[in-house]
């Protein structure tokens, strides 16, 4: 659970953030994040737009035969431009109405899903006191330089600490001389060591920072694999604004 730092306080893990919520907010979310509904709407939108288009196409066209056939069309393929270009708007709106929706999940759960690691650990802390010992040791057994070191706690747990002082020097093979000071920025739980090869810093608060980094890598790796290509204008790819002759 910790990290040499050579220069200031570090990290403990190497890398970062999956996401919970409440039953009523995850269905909500999970029906309209839906791929299958998010694309049966864009197609109803294109449908009616397409069946639009094409029912005012053919009224223009038929104007076009009594009004003049060169400005019949030219009238037509103006109508059409239009219509498309709503067309490519609602499917845009529809991206980013899906795009919006992901950000707000990811915000809400990855808090969620943080606070109650968090809850977990506390709970830990609180009814196992042996939980900062267990870290310290960690921390001195990667010692590299183990001729001293000095030991941040929460002044709460100096007393437990210094009772078990002998059993915290043999878990680092050739530490001679380990210093437990009380230092209250440190919250109960954790702890920061210092020796000449370096620092490690075990505190709760970096520990919940980096679980709330993995949750966040979780979380983005989830949604990358789901995440579903926008919808295209069906013949989009040879379409040139044009009425089909």
């Amino acid at each position: 659970m910790s990290k040499v730092i050579k220069s200031g306080p570090g990290h403990l893990f190497d890398s970062r953030p999956l996401l919970l919520s409440p039953d009523s907010f995850e269905e909500e979310i999970e029906a309209k994040l839906d791929p299958d509904n998010i694309i049966s709407r864009a197609k109803q939108q294109c449908e009616l737009i397409v069946r639009t288009a094409e029912s005012e196409a053919r009224a223009l066209m038929d104007s076009a035969y009594a009004d003049g056939y060169d400005a019949g069309i030219k009238a037509a393929d103006r109508s059409f431009d239009e219509l498309f270009g709503e067309l490519q708007a609602a499917i845009e709106q529809e991206s980013q109405e899906r795009a919006e929706l992901v950000d707000s999940i990811e915000e809400h759960a990855l808090t969620l899903c943080v606070d109650i690691a968090e809850k977990i650990i506390r709970h830990e802390i609180k009814t196992t006191p042996q939980v900062v010992a267990r870290t310290l040791k960690m921390c001195l057994r990667r010692l590299k330089v183990r001729d001293e070191a000095t030991v941040r706690v929460n002044p709460a747990e100096v007393a437990h600490l210094r009772a078990t002082r002998d059993e915290l020097l043999s878990a680092a093979e050739h530490l001679r001389e380990l210093n437990i000071v009380d230092d209250r920025r440190i919250s109960a739980g954790g702890c920061v060591v210092e020796s000449p090869s370096g620092e490690f810093d075990a505190r709760i608060e970096t520990q919940m920072e980096q679980i709330r980094r993995k949750l966040m890598d979780a979380f983005n790796n989830e949604f990358s694999q789901t995440n579903t290509e926008p919808a295209q204008i069906p013949g989009d790819d040879k379409a040139d604004g044009h009425l089909p002759d």
